[in-house]
């Protein structure tokens, strides 16, 4: 499985069709009732490889993510493959209803593939999970992990020209001999 953008380790959790089997859990304290809390984290569909029961490709799978009373679900990602997984940052906007709260990550497979595989396993990858104030994050926005990068400034102005020389000063005469 490819690195995070985030790099490093990252930590996984298993579901099977409408049944997750894990889930990665915390409680989050320091929040302020009522204020909007931006949740942000890389996901991958990372899948599993192997025999009757391993992700099928082009599976779709996410994340139902909950935050005290809220619950949202991060955006769906495809199995590509071994190898071919990719990383997406996602972004959640949640209310804050207590002071502390339980922070949840549960797999949700979305596929009705899971009428045609009911056996199979669906894991989802998560890294970089962190909290800030949303006062300016638009909500369930999934910014690229990789901007591009910002415009080279401007070029700096020509250099004025130099002041013109002055005139050249004449050469002083010799001073006429003496008789």
């Amino acid at each position: 499985m490819p690195c995070s953008p985030n790099g490093g380790v990252f930590i996984g959790a298993v579901g099977k069709v409408q049944r997750p089997l894990e889930g990665i859990s915390a409680e989050v304290s320091g929040m302020v009732p009522g204020n909007k809390i931006a949740l942000s984290f890389y996901q991958a569909n990372a899948g599993m490889e192997g025999g009757i029961t391993g992700t099928p490709l082009g599976s779709t799978a996410r994340w139902e993510v909950s935050l005290g009373a809220g619950k949202l679900l991060s955006e769906e990602m495809p199995y590509l493959g071994e190898g071919n997984q990719t990383w997406s940052l996602q972004t959640l906007i949640f209310t804050a209803d207590a002071a502390s709260m339980p922070l949840t990550f549960m797999v949700d497979e979305t596929e009705m593939m899971g009428t045609l595989y009911p056996n199979n396993y669906y894991v989802m990858a998560l890294d970089g999970v962190s909290i800030d104030c949303a006062w300016d994050v638009a909500p369930n926005i999934h910014p690229d992990p990789f901007p591009p990068a910002p415009p080279a400034p401007p070029p700096p102005p020509p250099a004025p020209d130099p002041p013109p020389m002055p005139p050249p000063v004449p050469p002083t005469p010799p001073a006429p001999p003496t008789p």
